[in-house]
């Protein structure tokens, strides 16, 4: 969980795959956005440190305002072997498998000059793409450090990258960041244009008791197969989202924080956010520094920073579209009978 406060669950944990409810039908506008998803999910590990990242998985599967071309799996909430794994799984149950799910780095091989699965798929898929890629990261950035790294030509072709992670508020430990500080200076210091969806941010909403009844109330969608997992998480960050944020403006309480959902939503609903701010953005060591500033005409050391979400209506798009994917649902007909990239 994302440096949040780092706790290891021990859960019993059931997966049970059903057909799913129809797909939220006519809420895109425009052609989709080309996405690669770098993520952490660890939903079904009982040890993992969220299940956030899954959430967000599913929910970027059931926005027709993305087109996703990829996800690239790294550490963080679980091990590489784990997270992995998850991802293959989450994809299978969701009936997406066409979809490539490839394997990065792992805590022991975090190295930027090192080649992986991943940054292979990165460099390759966004220099074959016809357009620009956006690349969302919900995970420790070594992935993309690595296929900036290895082929820096990429840059050119990436539109943007939004990036979950860092606090403004606070040195509150932040995973995503401080996991391997020189990939985050690594992607921190490129000339793409970069959001950056912080914890001040995704603290504003919150995944709570009322959430978990609507999963529940979906027994033919993915989702349901990780109620109890979820509701484990409800349970958890009640009394510890109250502790761990303590005097942080604008806190939602009552249940857990689905950050990667929110950083997702920004590339689906930018509506739904506001405030937004520039920071200068550098690692001091493990720390993020980030300082305010007034131009983004260089990006480099740059971020722009949603500052405010409209907390109700991400909730109702967020339930709605995560409860709608299943194994035989019509969305996931619709992209396995598309031609993949």
């Amino acid at each position: 969980m994302r440096g949040r406060i780092y706790i290891a669950v021990v859960a019993a944990l059931c997966l049970l795959g059903s057909p799913a409810c129809a797909h939220c039908a006519g809420e895109g506008r425009g052609a989709p956005i080309d996405v690669i998803i770098d993520t952490d999910p660890a939903i079904s590990v009982p040890t993992g440190l969220d299940v956030d990242d899954d959430l967000a998985i599913l929910f970027a599967l059931a926005s027709p305002e993305l087109h996703v071309l990829g996800l690239t799996a790294t550490y963080g909430n679980a091990s590489i072997a784990d997270t992995y794994a998850d991802a293959l799984d989450l994809m299978r149950l969701a009936g997406f498998t066409r979809i490539p799910v490839v394997r990065g780095a792992g805590w022991t091989t975090r190295d930027v000059h090192r080649a992986t699965d991943a940054s292979r798929f990165l460099i390759g898929t966004i220099m074959r793409n016809e357009g620009r890629v956006t690349v969302i990261t919900l995970g420790p950035l070594t992935n993309l450090a690595s296929a900036l790294t290895q082929e820096p030509r990429i840059e050119q072709r990436i539109e943007r990258i939004v990036i979950m992670g860092g606090t403004l508020h606070s040195r509150l430990p932040d995973l995503n960041i401080m996991a391997h500080p020189e990939a985050s200076e690594i992607v921190f210091g490129t000339a793409i244009p970069k959001v950056m969806v912080p914890l001040d941010t995704c603290i504003q909403t919150a995944f709570k008791r009322g959430q978990l009844e609507m999963v529940k109330r979906h027994p033919e969608s993915v989702v349901y197969g990780f109620r109890h997992r979820l509701g484990l998480w409800v349970r958890l960050w009640r009394p510890l989202g109250r502790l761990a944020f303590d005097g942080w403006p604008r806190l939602e309480t009552g249940g857990f924080y689905p950050w990667d959902v929110v950083a997702t939503a920004y590339l689906v609903t930018p509506e739904l956010f506001s405030d937004e701010r520039c920071y200068i953005v550098h690692m001091d060591g493990v720390w993020l520094s980030a300082e305010p500033c007034d131009d983004l005409s260089d990006h480099r050391f740059r971020v722009l920073v949603p500052m405010r979400l409209d907390s109700r209506a991400f909730v109702e798009l967020m339930m709605r579209r995560v409860c709608s994917v299943g194994c035989s649902s019509p969305v996931a007909q619709k992209r396995r009978s598309e031609p993949q990239q």
